[in-house]
C-alpha cells in the first residue's frame, strides 16, 4: 500500500471552503489511513511529534494536518518550528481559518513551509447579484449585497444558500426581496438554535457534535459566541425576574425549561467566565473559538 508523495511543509490559510478544497486536493491521491488531524486549540505537542516522527509501517508517508493552526500559542510555534527542524520525511500540513489572510499570523512559518494563502476576492455588487440570477432569481443589488454579508461573505457558503432557496422556490417565485432573505435568515440561524438549545439542555456530546458542524460550514465563530453569550445574560435576567426579559415566545418557553436545569449559581458563573473571556479577546489573550470552547466544557462540570 503506497501513498503518492507531497510536499513535507504546507501552510494554507483562508476562508474554510477554500481551506476545505486544498486539503482535498493535497490529499486525494494518498490514503486516508495515513492522515491524522490534530488542532490547534487542544493540541498535545507530544503526541503530534510522536506521530510525525514516527516510521510508517504500511504507508509511504505519514501526514499530519493541524487545522486551527490560529489558536496555536506562540510557544507552540516555536517548538513547532524546533522540532520539525530535526526530522525530516512525513508530512505536516499547518492550517489557518483566516479569512483575511495576514502574515503576522503565520510569519513564524515562512521560511521553511509552502505557503498558500486564499487570493484576495474583490465582489462588486453586480457580480453578487450574478449569483441569484444563475440561480434563476431576482433581486435587488442591496438585497444581494445583505444576504452576501449574512453569508459571512463566502461564495461557496452563497452558493450553498441559493441552492435551498432554489429547492424551497421550485414551483413558485418569491413574493418580495424580503421573503428571500427571512428564508436565508432561517437556514443560517438554525443551526445556531440548536446548538444553544443542546447547550442549555446540559448535553454536552450533541453541544459538541453541532458546534463541529456549525464551526466546518464556515460559520463566524464570534457570531455564535455572541448568540450564545446573550441567552446565557438574558437567562440571568430571567432567573432574577421574567419582566426582565423581552423574547419570542418560544423563545420564554424555553427558559422555562432551562432554570429547572440550571441553578443560579451556575448561571452566574457563567455570566462572570462570559465577562473574564470578553475581557481576553479584548486583550489578545483568548480567540473566541477557544472561548467558546472553555464554555461549552463548563458542561463536564455539570449534572
Amino acid at each position: 500500500m503506497t501513498s503518492k508523495k507531497i510536499k513535507n511543509r504546507i501552510l494554507v490559510a483562508g476562508s474554510q471552503s477554500f481551506i476545505d478544497d486544498k486539503l482535498r486536493e493535497l490529499v486525494k491521491d494518498v490514503d486516508q489511513d495515513s492522515v491524522r488531524y490534530f488542532y490547534g486549540d487542544d493540541l498535545n505537542i507530544e503526541e503530534f511529534f510522536e506521530y510525525i516522527s514516527s516510521i510508517p509501517l504500511f504507508y509511504e508517508q505519514n501526514i499530519a494536518v493541524l487545522k486551527h493552526a490560529e489558536d496555536l500559542k506562540e510557544k507552540s510555534k516555536s517548538e513547532i518550528l524546533e522540532g520539525l527542524s530535526k526530522i525530516e520525511g512525513n508530512v505536516v500540513i499547518l492550517v489557518f481559518l483566516d479569512e483575511k489572510p495576514g502574515e503576522e499570523n503565520y510569519k513564524k512559518f515562512k521560511e521553511s513551509f509552502n505557503i498558500i494563502i486564499e487570493p484576495k476576492r474583490s465582489f462588486n455588487a453586480q457580480m453578487i447579484q450574478q449569483y441569484f440570477k444563475d440561480e434563476g432569481l431576482i433581486v435587488g443589488i442591496d438585497t444581494a449585497k445583505y444576504i452576501f454579508e449574512m453569508c459571512n461573505k463566502d461564495p461557496m457558503i452563497l452558493k450553498n444558500e441559493l441552492e435551498k432557496i432554489k429547492i424551497f422556490y421550485n414551483y413558485e417565485k418569491p413574493r418580495s426581496d424580503e421573503e428571500i432573505i427571512s428564508l436565508v435568515s432561517f437556514s443560517r440561524s438554525e443551526s445556531i438554535y440548536q446548538f444553544i438549545k443542546y447547550f442549555f439542555s446540559k448535553d454536552l456530546n450533541k453541544t459538541l457534535a453541532i458546534f463541529k458542524v456549525i464551526v466546518d460550514d464556515g460559520e463566524s465563530v464570534e457570531r455564535i459566541f455572541y448568540e450564545l453569550s446573550r441567552h446565557i445574560i438574558s437567562l440571568s435576567f430571567y432567573i432574577i425576574s421574567p419582566s426582565l426579559v423581552t423574547e419570542y415566545t418560544y423563545t420564554i418557553h424555553n427558559y422555562k425549561d432551562y432554570i429547572n436545569r440550571w441553578s443560579k449559581d451556575e448561571v452566574a458563573e457563567l455570566v462572570e467566565l462570559i465577562a473574564e473571556i470578553d475581557l481576553f479577546l479584548k486583550t489578545g489573550r483568548e480567540t473566541y473559538l477557544s472561548g467558546l470552547y472553555r464554555i461549552i466544557y463548563t458542561l463536564l462540570k455539570k449534572d
